[in-house]
């Protein structure tokens, strides 16, 4: 049976925790989003299936091809001139590789399949075939006897049957550029005024479910705006503006739906795929012309605004805490454990000249292990349970400009969680975990991931308080 004088040290264990959370506070301290967009969302988009349906080519004479390898932090360009004098560069900006490749850049000798009876270029393939880019590359078409004339462009081959402009296309006399994102296969295409409708209606054709498959949706969007600025180009003002018409139509849709709690939720972490819709979704809007102070388009552009904030300096404070404590026939093993995520925004808030400020919030887990003694007899304690943790501070420079981070840390104690106890007669009690009521830290931390903030335990116990800095994301 429980006794009281039993209960009278389950208490008293439980003071002891709340002591130790009280004895913590003595411890003493030790872009615009336009720039941003113009920087990580250019280029065409590539489909989720696009290794599904690139190009089964039957093996094409080639008429040269070059390999070069490429750095991933600096990009490069890899030319190739054909025995006819025309020329194909790629130019890779840095970043645009997630590692290092060897890619190479081969052009056809002889027409390869197309959706056009006449090319003003057969073919270039570039390999790894499907590669994806994080930063848009740009292809450049120069050629030594052809005039360019209006509607001929760089496509991209989805199909055999289906042939899409590439984005920002641009003609300069012989010479014409475009952006990619993917490797794949392309053409230099001289579309006539009816294969030019045909493509455009097949572009209509492609998408997908938004937002499951926004990818393909908005490659579907692209598509059709791309060739309505090239039938623009061709003189078929009335079938170009349509075009872009149905493609801005269809782009609203999905923005709508963006805007519909019930038709989309954004996810937990908002970083990557999430990040990249909006971006590309944003800039497809700018370029369709959507009314910038339409309730729509602020709409995107406040949540792109936020999503940036969240993801652009992102960073998470690791909890390594382990604390010992032996009183008045107590004995406790504690472990503080997690990670809390902070920001530090910069899009809408940061202003030059002002500290970069940090702030987030979070919990993080604590387990309880030891035993007591009571008239001679030793019973075992386990438990668990839940600390808060709220989180602000800015980035500053030492006397010789190193950067550090200073960082307040406020910690709420038990916020919820309990504790067992059991003794040798086999009874059993849980009791809720008492609040420790909040303390807050200052840390300071060197601007480098891993780096390691550590204070002893006091109040005579045992034991360190650690915490360790990851940078996540840094602008």
């Amino acid at each position: 049976m429980w006794h009281f004088r039993k209960l009278r040290f389950i208490f008293a264990s439980l003071l002891v925790l709340m002591s130790v959370s009280c004895a913590r506070g003595q411890l003493d301290g030790t872009p615009t989003l336009a720039e941003s967009l113009d920087q990580t969302s250019e280029g065409d988009l590539v489909s989720s299936t696009e290794e599904e349906s690139a190009i089964e080519v039957a093996t094409i004479e080639e008429s040269s091809r070059i390999s070069q390898s490429v750095n991933a932090i600096t990009g490069g360009e890899i030319s190739l001139t054909t025995p006819e004098g025309d020329s194909i560069q790629l130019l890779i900006p840095p970043f645009a590789l997630a590692e290092n490749a060897d890619i190479t850049l081969i052009a056809y000798a002889q027409q390869n399949q197309s959706p056009f009876q006449e090319n003003f270029f057969p073919g270039i393939a570039i390999e790894p075939d499907g590669l994806s880019l994080r930063l848009p590359a740009t292809l450049k078409l120069s050629m030594a006897d052809h005039e360019l004339s209006p509607g001929e462009r760089i496509f991209y081959m989805k199909n055999p049957g289906l042939a899409i402009p590439l984005w920002q296309s641009q003609q300069d006399g012989s010479s014409m550029t475009g952006k990619i994102s993917h490797f794949s296969e392309y053409i230099g295409g001289s579309p006539n005024p009816e294969e030019a409708q045909a493509q455009a209606a097949a572009a209509g054709e492609l998408g997908g479910d938004f937002p499951s498959g926004w990818k393909d949706s908005l490659e579907g969007n692209q598509a059709m705006s791309e060739w309505g600025n090239g039938m623009n180009d061709m003189g078929m003002g009335d079938d170009g503006s349509g075009v872009i018409n149905e493609a801005r139509e269809r782009l609203i849709d999905d923005l709508e739906c963006l805007m519909d709690p019930n038709c989309s939720t954004p996810p937990l972490d908002p970083c990557g795929d999430y990040q990249q819709m909006l971006m590309k979704y944003y800039q497809q809007a700018v370029l369709l012309a959507i009314d910038p102070e339409s309730e729509l388009m602020q709409f995107i552009y406040d949540l792109l605004e936020k999503v940036l904030n969240e993801c652009t300096n992102r960073y998470t404070l690791e909890y390594a805490h382990h604390l010992k404590v032996n009183q008045e026939g107590v004995e406790q093993d504690m472990k503080v454990t997690g990670k809390v995520i902070f920001i530090a925004p910069m899009y809408g808030v940061f202003e030059n000249g002002e500290p970069l400020k940090m702030e987030g919030s979070g919990s993080v887990d604590v387990s309880i292990s030891g035993k007591m003694i009571v008239d001679d007899e030793t019973c075992t304690m386990n438990g668990s349970g839940v600390n808060s943790v709220t989180i602000n501070g800015q980035l500053e420079a030492d006397d010789v400009g190193n950067p550090w981070m200073a960082l307040d840390v406020t910690e709420t104690w038990y916020t919820s969680g309990s504790m067992t106890f059991t003794c040798p007669d086999g009874e059993t009690k849980s009791v809720p975990l008492p609040g420790g009521g909040g303390e807050t830290y200052p840390l300071r931390f060197q601007y480098e991931d891993g780096a390691k903030s550590m204070a002893p335990n006091l109040g005579g116990m045992q034991g360190e308080y650690v915490w360790i800095l990851h940078i996540v994301h840094s602008w």
